[in-house]
């Protein structure tokens, strides 16, 4: 028989009570620390005396009951102090955490004169409670757990920005700005005007989300033009009957689709200068120009450039025709006289768009050959013969024509024929019939291919 040693025998079960002194210390401090955290919360949730004192006594009593019933079992009691109470208290307080956030985040809203928002559940145990709340009392209680603010629009016109700074921002997706009406004179409150002013810039560009911000302005002021050009979120930018009599400068950094409508953009009205390094779209409706707008002068290599409803004289046009852009679309563009095209030593065209203008079949040719654009469509205005269809799609670089052309006769498209390379031609309109196209299809090289869409 081996011997052993009858101190090392006494002292093994004083160690193992020891380490589960400590493991149950442990876990008892946490437990206290997390239900005395999830107290703080219940408390700070209920405002209102009643129903702190109902969700006191009633959370007491399940307490009671539990910790009663578990008490002559020395595991039951642990498991009690460690698992029940947090999760019952936790239980309770999520719940009422949540409620009594969205009813002080509509408060809020309200006072900062925001009606128009969004909420949504995007937190993990934000949409616990949605899910949980939606089987327990319907789908209609669902709203009621929704708390993240994710899209907002300000109304410059009711906005009190004094109640900007109380609103959550970092979970904000999208941004809407508008002032559609502007205010008379004695509408307009010295000390919040309906401006879009630099502090409200400055609360967009504080949001963590970096949100994208939809801007429609009507008659801008210069301190407005001013403040947009501190916005460091992607923008898009409608600026409406816009017509200052001093100089200004344009800069929005990160606007990338811009629109004018109604605007004065002559070079005694317009901008001094244009600076948009991020614009991917700049259009132009019902816009006063000429050919010293800088808005035309201005290096937009990769931004496409669309002008509807306008007139232009033939500085205007040769300037415009002439100019570096990515994409030009002329819709219901009128020209005092055919314009004079030097642009063979510009960089191709993308895309070039003519819907409803006067330009003639030859000026017509000669921007698709010195500006070399890889899509052009044409309306039906633009009437182009039998020969200038010939040398239209003989142009190297065109891939995609698309056409809405009652004028157009199978002789047209028998010049198809000769194509060497790819093209895709699409009939948004055509006096032809089916058959007739079908059998000229089969007649044209592989790579040419007509679709066919609208009437025909």
């Amino acid at each position: 028989m081996s011997d052993s040693d009858p101190k090392q025998t006494q002292c093994q079960p004083m160690r193992n009570v020891g380490q589960h002194l400590y493991q149950y210390t442990t876990l008892i401090v946490l437990a206290v620390s997390i239900w005395s955290y999830l107290l703080y919360q219940l408390w700070l949730a209920a405002p209102i005396w009643t129903p702190r004192i109902i969700i006191s006594m009633a959370l007491l009593g399940i307490l009671a009951c539990i910790a009663t019933r578990c008490w002559n079992n020395p595991q039951a009691r642990l498991r009690t102090i460690v698992v029940t109470l947090p999760m019952a208290t936790a239980f309770v307080t999520l719940p009422v955490q949540s409620l009594n956030y969205r009813k002080s985040l509509l408060s809020r809203l309200e006072t900062a004169g925001i009606q128009d928002f969004t909420l949504e559940a995007k937190h993990g145990y934000s949409r616990f409670l949605r899910y949980v709340g939606g089987l327990a009392f319907g789908e209609a209680s669902n709203e009621h757990f929704a708390t993240q603010l994710t899209k907002v629009t300000l109304d410059l016109n009711r906005l009190h920005s004094d109640g900007l700074d109380r609103l959550p921002r970092n979970d904000l997706r999208m941004i809407y700005i508008q002032r559609i009406q502007t205010p008379s004179h004695n509408e307009i409150s010295p000390s919040d005007p309906p401006w879009l002013s630099a502090s409200l810039v400055n609360w967009i560009n504080s949001c963590s989300s970096r949100p994208l911000v939809s801007i429609h302005v009507v008659a801008p002021q210069p301190l407005e033009l001013q403040a947009l050009s501190e916005l460091q979120c992607e923008t898009i930018l409608k600026l409406e009957n816009l017509s200052l009599n001093s100089p200004w400068d344009f800069y929005v950094p990160k606007a990338f689709d811009i629109k004018f409508v109604n605007c004065d953009l002559s070079s005694g009205n317009g901008p001094d200068s244009a600076n948009l390094p991020y614009a991917n779209r700049i259009e132009l409706d019902h816009c006063k120009f000429d050919g010293d707008s800088s808005i035309l002068h201005g290096q937009f290599g990769d931004t496409e450039l669309a002008f509807n409803n306008c007139r232009l004289d033939v500085a205007t046009a040769n300037q415009l025709l002439a100019g570096n852009f990515r994409s030009l679309s002329l819709s219901n563009v009128h020209f005092d006289r055919q314009p004079t095209i030097d642009a063979s030593t510009l960089a191709p065209l993308r895309s070039l768009v003519l819907w409803e203008t006067n330009l003639e079949p030859t000026t017509i040719l000669e921007l698709v050959s010195k500006r070399n654009p890889r899509f052009v469509q044409l309306s039906e205005n633009e009437i182009i013969g039998e020969q200038q269809f010939s040398e239209l799609i003989a142009q190297d670089s065109l891939r995609i024509l698309n056409l809405s052309a009652p004028w157009l006769t199978a002789q047209h498209l028998q010049q198809l024929k000769n194509r060497q390379t790819d093209l895709r031609l699409t009939l948004m309109e055509s006096g032809l019939s089916i058959s007739t196209l079908d059998s000229i299809q089969r007649q044209l090289p592989s790579g040419v291919v007509i679709r066919i869409m609208g009437n025909n």
